[in-house]
């Protein structure tokens, strides 16, 4: 897992496609907003509209996130999250 940055850098992306499997979960901007309103742990959404921020982060880094092995709807629940994300690498492992 790396920080949500992390992907705009081509080194960082070039090893990711070399080294690992990729998996985005994607999940609509507002309700990202609301699981994030509270966090105390996100600097980037420090003192600013959430929203507002969200939406560029989102400009600017989900065409590298669409290239991802697995992309994963994360709308619903954490544990219905795991079940796909649990079907899926079971799958792949055979």
């Amino acid at each position: 897992s790396l920080g949500g940055g992390s992907i705009l850098n081509k080194e960082v992306r070039d090893a990711i496609n070399k080294q690992s499997l990729c998996v985005f979960l994607d999940v609509d901007i507002r309700l990202l907003k609301k699981r994030l309103k509270k966090s105390k742990n996100r600097p980037l959404l420090k003192d600013v509209n959430i929203l507002t921020t969200l939406k560029q982060l989102d400009k600017e880094r989900r065409k590298h996130f669409l290239n991802a092995d697995i992309i994963i709807d994360n709308s619903s629940s954490v544990n219905n999250t795991f079940v796909i994300f649990n079907n899926i690498f079971s799958s792949l492992n055979g």
